[in-house]
């Protein structure tokens, strides 16, 4: 039977889902709209800021002209009224031309005879001098405008270069040789722009001599997309670095319950640092009332069949009980299965191991037998051979005979045969291994192997304990760093060699890393898949039948690199690692047939 609370939980628990579920949707509604104005004012920050590099671009063709036709006012004139069509935002274009005082009279009367009658030289409210490098007085007139109107005629020969609204800016252009803009002004019409300064210095010219400066007067009405807003919750400002506004369009709604979202981003071009200001308001046709009752209605279905569900839930609680149970106790009966399947493995795998490292060690056995019977029998029976030439050469002086010729083409061949044996019997068991230690075998590995005389440079590094190891870990690592060698000597084609081996020992762990690694041209991952080559699967046999890990890295035109990291028991594991395996005779091997 229900009580009171279980009664109305359910109810009451839907009541705070349905109100979370559309507080959820209400903040779709509103991530969305953000996400709309955070396009939008992207989109309003690159079409300001590429019609700033448009006003840039404009500016240097207008430059360039000036360059190549400073005096021809007319072919001036025609470009600049072209320039204005296309790109009504630009108020004026005005050219200013450096002028000491002691060319100003002569200065006025050339701009006289170009057919700009009563022109004079004169400054304007809030001037102070401008001196030159040796202190005479230095101007700056208006010497050309576009358009030449009424309005703009009274700027003719003005020199506005020392105002305290624009001297800043006009000397740091000056100075920089770079495009630099003013603060913002109000123009005689109200609309606010801003100068955007370049001087024109002529390629003989110095600094010091006459040059101009050429400069645009852009609206910023004109920096603004001609489209703005796509509805009349928009409204677009642009403001100056303080906050001030410069200009704005659209109209954002007034007494509007519903948040305003904004989104500024800072615009600083020519040293003008400006804020692009994005607002929209959120109106309620911007929420999705169709998707909120949608989710009311089927909150309420969702309810009624939760209701239901408790009451089917509720009846077959006791088979779901006994369905788990059931579960449990096939997971735990697979779950054994499995690790008794693990163990098998693990043995076999440990059991694999050590076949390997049997055979490894047969394998060893039999190399040494071959190389003592090849130094016993072979070598002696060479001995033999030359002392008998060398014996035939002393009874038969005469160098031209046959018999001493013979003989002594016989002792060359013995001697050959000879280094032949040696350097065989030195591959199959090297003698320094057993004499010298691990590290003095490996260095006469090396020399063996004539790196040098072929072109290959080879860096080596060993540290630790080397020389205090097992018999089967110098071999192994001996016949590790001789097949990488070889490999690399006989296909990579590099002239680098970097051979590195160190045991780390502590209390602990005992361990052993190997590394050789080359500059040669490498090979791919899926040639060593395809092949591999019986040298590299001994090598990683050699090392997994220690227990070791063996990597190997290459890839085409960037070298090769082998890794291996083998790990050194205790005497007690030792034995047990080494020793455990399949029985073998306790005599020294034979040969296998």
């Amino acid at each position: 039977m229900n009580t009171p609370l279980t009664k109305w939980t359910l109810p009451l628990l839907w009541l705070l889902l349905t109100g979370c579920l559309q507080l959820f949707l209400l903040n779709i509604d509103y991530g969305r709209i953000q996400k709309q104005v955070n396009d939008e004012a992207g989109y309003l920050y690159d079409s300001i800021y590429d019609r700033t590099r448009l006003n840039e671009v404009l500016l240097q063709s207008f430059t360039t002209l000036v360059d190549a036709q400073p005096d021809d006012h007319q072919a001036l004139r025609r470009f600049a009224t072209g320039m204005r069509t296309r790109n009504p935002h630009i108020a004026r274009l005005q050219l200013q031309e450096r002028v000491s005082i002691n060319d100003q009279n002569a200065f006025e009367e050339t701009m006289r005879t170009r057919g700009y009658d009563y022109f004079s030289i004169r400054f304007g409210e809030d001037q102070t001098q401008v001196s030159g490098n040796q202190g005479e007085r230095i101007f700056f007139p208006f010497t050309f405008l576009e358009p030449f109107n009424s309005e703009t005629r009274r700027f003719l020969g003005l020199d506005m270069s020392t105002n305290t609204h624009f001297a800043q800016s006009f000397l740091d252009s000056v100075y920089y040789r770079r495009p630099v803009a003013t603060e913002p002004f109000i123009l005689d019409d109200g609309r606010s722009a801003y100068t955007l300064y370049q001087v024109v210095y002529a390629n003989n010219h110095s600094p010091d001599d006459s040059f101009q400066v050429a400069s645009l007067v852009v609206t910023f009405e004109g920096l603004l997309p001609a489209t703005p807003a796509k509805d009349a919750y928009t409204q677009i400002s642009l403001l100056d670095a303080n906050g001030r506004l410069l200009v704005n369009s659209g109209q954002l709604p007034e007494n509007n319950w519903l948040p305003t979202l904004s989104v500024t981003h800072k615009l600083n071009r020519f040293g003008q640092p400006l804020q692009v200001q994005l607002s929209r308001s959120m109106v309620w046709s911007d929420i999705n009332w169709v998707l909120m009752a949608g989710a009311l209605l089927f909150s309420l279905a969702l309810l009624k069949l939760t209701q239901a569900y408790t009451e089917q839930k509720r009846d077959g609680q006791q088979q779901r009980l006994a369905v788990l149970q059931e579960l449990e106790t096939e997971r735990n009966q697979l779950e054994s299965h499995v690790n008794q399947r693990t163990q098998e493995l693990n043995a076999q795998l440990l059991e694999n191991q050590r076949l390997a490292h049997r055979v490894m060690e047969v394998q060893e056995n039999e190399r040494r037998h071959l190389a003592r019977e090849l130094h016993d029998e072979l070598g002696q029976s060479l001995t033999a051979i030359r002392t008998d030439a060398r014996l035939l050469k002393r009874l038969h002086p005469n160098e031209t005979s046959a018999v001493h010729q013979s003989a002594d083409s016989i002792d060359t061949i013995a001697r050959h045969i000879y280094a032949v044996t040696y350097d065989l019997m030195r591959y199959l068991r090297p003698t320094s291994l057993d004499d010298l230690g691990l590290v003095d075998a490996l260095h006469e590995c090396i020399s063996n192997l004539r790196l040098r005389k072929n072109g290959i440079q080879l860096e080596t590094r060993f540290s630790g304990p080397l020389n205090e190891m097992a018999e089967t870990y110098n071999i192994t690592l001996y016949r590790l760093v001789q097949e990488s060698l070889t490999n690399t000597l006989r296909h990579a084609a590099a002239d680098h060699i970097t051979l590195e081996l160190h045991r780390y020992q502590s209390e602990q762990e005992d361990f052993l890393e190997l590394s050789v690694a080359d500059n040669g041209h490498g090979f791919s991952q899926s040639e060593e898949s395809k092949g591999g080559g019986f040298g590299l699967i001994g090598m990683r046999e050699r090392v997994n039948a220690l227990g070791g890990q063996f990597r190997i890295q290459s890839s085409p035109e960037y070298g090769t690199r082998v890794d291996v990291v083998i790990p050194i028991p205790s005497k007690a594991e030792e034995a047990a690692v080494l020793t455990q395996a399949i029985p073998f005779p306790a005599d020294k091997a034979v040969p296998l047939h």
